[in-house]
């Protein structure tokens, strides 16, 4: 992933060496530590923005070609969406 700080200049960025992480809800997962340089502190407008977003290659390799065009972002929103509908499916179905 890549980072853009404001508000901290000189900051150090340190990422994370992982080459296959993953995430779950029984542990923490450090994309990356930032270090101010000694005595710069945040102030208001300081902020990290990210950049880069990872890919999932081996997804990537394997996904139908049209598909293939669509970022991590636009393919958690289309999941979620699905998600959604099929919840609510269920739901209506269960009334």
């Amino acid at each position: 992933m890549e980072f853009a700080i404001r508000g901290l200049a000189g900051a150090q960025v340190d990422d994370c060496d992982h080459t296959l992480t993953y995430v779950t809800h029984e542990q923490t997962t450090r994309l990356t530590t930032i270090t101010p340089p000694p005595g710069v502190h945040p102030q208001p407008g300081s902020s990290v923005d990210v950049l880069a977003f990872p890919e999932v290659p081996r997804w990537h390799l394997d996904a139908f070609p049209s598909y293939r065009q669509y970022g991590l972002i636009d393919r958690m929103g289309n999941v979620e969406e699905l998600i959604r509908k099929m919840a609510q499916h269920f739901a209506e179905r269960n009334d």
